[in-house]
């Protein structure tokens, strides 16, 4: 949730600063903007149901790709390795585990 609000106001701030340079609009820049916040809407929608191990790799990947990252190495470790630690980090230190979705066995 954290860092899909970060995302978020990132996004809003840069939303912003197109409207405030209409130039931006030339290079793509406001098409970026608006994937991103549908991608954030996606993640925290899909979340609760699909399972945070599944849906944030797919959501991390994505906004790399978005954001103009083209090595597919570097996609797939940090897709894979930034949530991994993302969710050892709240399930063991805050002991708040994210949504396990299909994989909550109930």
């Amino acid at each position: 949730m954290i860092a899909g609000g970060l995302t978020a106001s990132l996004a809003l701030i840069a939303l912003l600063q197109t409207r405030a340079a209409p130039e931006a609009h030339a290079n793509g820049t406001s098409r970026r903007v608006r994937a991103l916040i549908a991608g954030i809407a996606l993640f925290l929608a899909l979340m609760p149901v699909i399972g945070y191990p599944l849906i944030a790799p797919l959501w991390v990947g994505g906004t790399m790709i978005i954001l103009g990252e083209r090595h597919h190495l570097t996609i797939a470790g940090t897709a894979v390795l930034l949530p991994a630690v993302a969710y050892s980090l709240l399930a063991g230190l805050a002991y708040a585990p994210p949504p396990p979705g299909i994989f909550g066995g109930n």
